[in-house]
């Protein structure tokens, strides 16, 4: 089954290049496909007339054979033509039923001719396929047989669809899809019955095996060189070479591109780190401005409420605080908390004659002083804090 595929699809090969068709790749594919499904039909070439072109045929591929149905549940074999056009598939092939001796077309099919030609979808366009075309036609047989016994006696009559190959044809000797002239009609009897058989009468091709199809008819073609062996091994060693060498690269530009993008990652991380860093410094530089802004303008008040003070004792003299008038109640009070926190200052520096005589004595007496002095500076900021609002 594999080599009898193997020369049909060689035999559509060389047709379709050697016979001038638009679309020789389509067609191989399309054939391949239709093969696989259908065995029994086989390639040939023959010259296909038609009064488009003035009576002078051209070759075109046919395939010829039978399509396999199922009809009551029992396998049967319509012989068939299909012809490729030159342009398909832009234009449809051309189906005809071939009945063979002893057998007529059916005159009542709705998808069949009087000639034998098949009645395709109307909706054709290039995306469908031979295959589409065969399976549509075959279930529409399975329905209904396209073909029955001759009436007894009488003779069978082979619809002329298409004249027999030979190199010249008169004008309009066969009928063309092209141009749409069938031949007369079939002869009717309206007297026929059909003889009594064990094989239906609707189709009597039921067999076991397929019947047998001639020998598809083929061009000449000239035999391909052989090559030299020593120059096949030469190509598949430097094939094999070429694959090597660039799946190597491969995997070294990939590892290289992940360690790139490994460390850029890495060096993205840092940059982010020490920007975080660098905010938080700034953070923390920008309140440290802020404390030393309040500081100084803490000292400017001071600064000024001395200047004051001084410009008012000018010339007087200063024997004890009490000499000693602020101008208001505000400055009296930072005058008086200023000499406090300075006297317990000297209270502190003073207690190491403490701690030498009596050390838990020391203990008591700088947590005391040092809690006196928090609470001096303490009122003393919020008063200069007011003097500055003030100001």
């Amino acid at each position: 089954m594999a080599q009898d595929l193997t020369g049909k699809t060689q035999t559509v090969d060389i047709l379709s290049n050697s016979l001038g068709y638009v679309y020789p790749a389509r067609i191989q594919g399309d054939t391949q496909r239709l093969f696989h499904t259908h065995h029994f039909l086989k390639p040939t070439n023959e010259v296909f007339y038609t009064t488009s072109h003035h009576g002078s045929g051209q070759n075109h591929i046919k395939l010829y054979g039978t399509v396999a149905v199922v009809i009551n549940r029992q396998n049967y074999y319509i012989p068939v033509d299909i012809w490729i056009p030159k342009r398909y598939p832009e234009v449809p092939p051309v189906v005809f039923v071939v009945p063979s001796q002893g057998m007529v077309l059916s005159r009542q099919h709705p998808r069949l001719g009087t000639n034998g030609e098949c009645t395709l979808r109307s909706n054709w366009n290039k995306a469908y396929t031979m295959l589409d075309c065969i399976n549509d036609l075959r279930d529409a047989f399975q329905r209904q047989s396209p073909v029955h016994a001759a009436p007894a006696g009488g003779v069978a009559h082979q619809p002329q669809h298409q004249p027999q190959p030979q190199q010249h044809q008169p004008h309009g000797g066969g009928y063309s899809h092209y141009d749409h002239q069938p031949p007369k009609p079939l002869a009717y009897n309206p007297n026929y019955s059909p003889a009594s058989s064990t094989v239906p009468v609707s189709n009597p091709y039921a067999s076991a095996t397929a019947p047998s199809c001639p020998s598809p008819i083929v061009p000449p073609v000239k035999p391909a060189a052989q090559p030299d062996d020593s120059i096949t091994q030469l190509s598949n060693a430097l094939q094999a070479e070429i694959t090597t060498s660039l799946t190597k690269l491969c995997v070294e530009m990939k590892a290289n591109t992940e360690a790139n993008l490994k460390s850029e990652v890495e060096r993205q991380k840092t940059q982010q780190a020490d920007l975080v860093k660098a905010q938080d410094a700034l953070k923390a530089s920008n309140e440290e401005e802020a404390k030393l802004l309040e500081e100084i303008s803490k000292m400017v008040v001071e600064l000024e409420t001395t200047k004051t003070w001084l410009g008012q004792m000018e010339g007087k003299a200063v024997t004890s605080v009490e000499d000693i008038k602020p101008a208001d109640e505000l400055s009296q009070q930072i005058l008086e908390l200023t000499a406090d926190v300075n006297a317990y200052d000297d209270m502190l520096r003073m207690a190491d004659h403490v701690a030498r005589s009596n050390p838990e004595q020391y203990v008591e007496y700088v947590t005391a002083t040092a809690r006196k002095k928090f609470l001096a500076t303490s009122f003393l900021n919020k008063a200069s804090a007011a003097a500055a609002k003030t100001a």
